[in-house]
């Protein structure tokens, strides 16, 4: 049931569209209520810089209330700060107002428990069927909660960020940083600042449209630009709500999530504080998972989606773990995966080996790479998704292991996504043409 409402990570669409209409917002806040909180409890919620966010925070803080719950509204910050300060403040749960990556004409919604977690499959379930039951009551005068303006900011979330690095160990980096015109544009420049870099920002200009706009971690090639012309060691590119990052290295060659995963994994390992598994999922890199093996790391694989991944992490009891597209999770630092931290640990593997980013990338050999994203009509997604788990098997039957192929339907978009991992370019195209056309026949 909780397909239909919730995705890959949480519930996101275009915005005014079921299930992101103004009467099913209501209804979701008070199932989260029902699910997540309590009469006389708290709840935090946060957003990105996307215009609709006012229309969601208004519609959401209305449900928590008429359920009992004091709201606390903390404006535009990340993802990430977001699930640090429900933890860090105990609320009984949080909602981030966020579509991550997409474009301003989607939006969504991400709740995070008591522990700064994202839910798992169990409790979006229970939200789901809260949701349908559509049991909205409102309470009596004397029942309802109160609203309030988180009165810290961003500010106990920039204060921790750089309370976890070495005090200016920055000071000499030149690095360009991309806030994607999202909810980092405050946060992401004064953390490294406050430690010693000289930033120079762009993606800091949120109008309400253009977020995630030809910028950020989705879009790089900005970043990189800027490095290539400029006197830069690093660039740093995250997405709109803050929990992904891609970082271009001083000649401007983009390094992505597997890259980052490998040289902080190898830097811990060379150290000896690493001692416990690495997450990763079906879309990593077939080259980053032989590698870390290699290291005589134990890799563990999960489904696409960073919860999955935390969910690993903590049931294994490992801290490091991530996704190709920059979600890095490392429990060390945070609940979730934080585009701002993830690139601060890496420029202090840098500062620590005294090599540069380039160098650090160089050491992993990743299997070359084709994917494609193709639009779908959602009302045949049962027999597209069918399609797809035919295709993948079939053609990594064909392949015998030397290179790989994986065809999914995506959790975040009305897409399907084909990722094909394979030495001999030729056979990649093949096996793209033969995909588009199958797929064309379907859709």
């Amino acid at each position: 049931m909780s397909d239909l409402i919730f995705g890959t990570d949480g519930i996101r669409g275009p915005v005014g569209h079921y299930p992101l209409d103004p009467g099913s917002l209501l209804k979701i806040g008070v199932a989260a209520a029902n699910v997540l909180g309590k009469k006389g409890g708290k709840v935090i919620i946060a957003k990105d810089t996307r215009v609709s966010g006012y229309i969601f925070e208004s519609i959401l803080e209305g449900a928590l209330l008429s359920s009992g719950m004091d709201v606390y509204l903390t404006g535009p910050i990340t993802t990430p700060a977001l699930s640090y300060y429900t933890k860090r403040y105990q609320f009984d749960f949080g909602v981030m107002i966020s579509a991550s990556h997409n474009s301003f004409y989607d939006n969504g919604i991400k709740f995070f428990n008591s522990e700064g977690h994202k839910l798992d499959g169990e409790i979006e379930n229970a939200i789901s069927e809260a949701f349908y039951k559509n049991e909205f009551q409102f309470l009596d005068a004397d029942s309802v909660g109160k609203a309030k303006r988180l009165p810290i900011g961003i500010n106990n979330y920039i204060d921790y960020c750089i309370s976890k690095f070495p005090e200016h160990f920055l000071s000499g980096f030149k690095l360009v940083l991309d806030a994607s015109h999202g909810a980092g544009f405050k946060s992401a420049p004064r953390i490294f600042a406050g430690l010693g870099a000289d930033v120079l920002p762009v993606g800091c200009s949120p109008n309400g449209y253009n977020i995630n706009d030809r910028c950020g971690s989705t879009s790089p090639g900005l970043v990189s630009q800027l490095v290539k012309n400029g006197d830069y060691q690093v660039g740093v590119a995250i997405d709109g709500d803050g929990d992904r990052v891609v970082l271009t290295d001083e000649e401007g060659s983009i390094i992505n999530g597997d890259k980052l995963i490998y040289i902080l994994a190898k830097h811990y390992k060379d150290k000896g504080t690493l001692d416990s598994p690495i997450a990763i999922t079906v879309t990593s890199n077939l080259g980053l998972k032989k590698s870390l093996q290699k290291l005589g790391i134990t890799v563990l694989e999960t489904d696409v989606g960073d919860k999955n991944v935390s969910s690993a992490l903590r049931n294994s009891g490992g801290f490091l773990g991530g996704e190709t597209s920059g979600h890095i999770i490392n429990l060390n630092y945070n609940a979730t995966g934080d585009g701002t931290l993830a690139a601060l640990q890496v420029l202090l593997v840098m500062h620590e080996t005294n090599k540069t980013l380039k160098d650090l990338a160089s050491e992993l050999m990743l299997i070359p790479s084709k994917s494609l994203n193709i639009e779908i009509d959602l009302a045949k997604r049962h027999s597209i998704e069918n399609f797809c788990h035919k295709f993948t098997q079939n053609k990594n039957n064909e392949l015998h292991g030397q290179s790989r192929v994986l065809a999914r339907l995506s959790g975040t978009e009305p897409k399907v996504r084909l990722l094909i991992e394979c030495d001999d370019l030729e056979t990649q195209d093949q096996i793209a043409n033969e995909f588009t056309e199958e797929i064309g026949k379907l859709k």
